[in-house]
């Protein structure tokens, strides 16, 4: 029974590892750019990637430390119309 269940472990890590989702990802590389929001909120991209052809952005709220991907585009490198008071990590 043991053996069977390590098999079907096997099996699906390596159905998982091939996927589409994984694969495809290219150009994997570090970058550091501040992106807003359509709503004006700030979010840092920290690593750029191309998938399918398309260029990503792994993005952090400074704020609440989540990630999510986005795809370029969605977000602007606008200026904030905060004003930076000379502290670090207040707007």
């Amino acid at each position: 029974m043991v053996k069977l269940v390590s098999y079907f472990f096997c099996f699906f890590l390596l159905w998982a590892l091939s996927c589409s989702a994984f694969a495809s990802i290219e150009h994997y590389q570090r970058t550091f750019i501040p992106l807003y929001t359509p709503n004006g909120e700030l979010r840092i991209a920290i690593r750029q990637f191309f998938r399918d052809n398309k260029v990503y952005f792994l993005v952090v709220d400074p704020y609440h430390y989540t990630t999510s991907i986005v795809k370029a585009g969605q977000s602007n490198m606008k200026k904030s119309s905060k004003k930076f008071c000379g502290r670090i990590g207040r707007f």
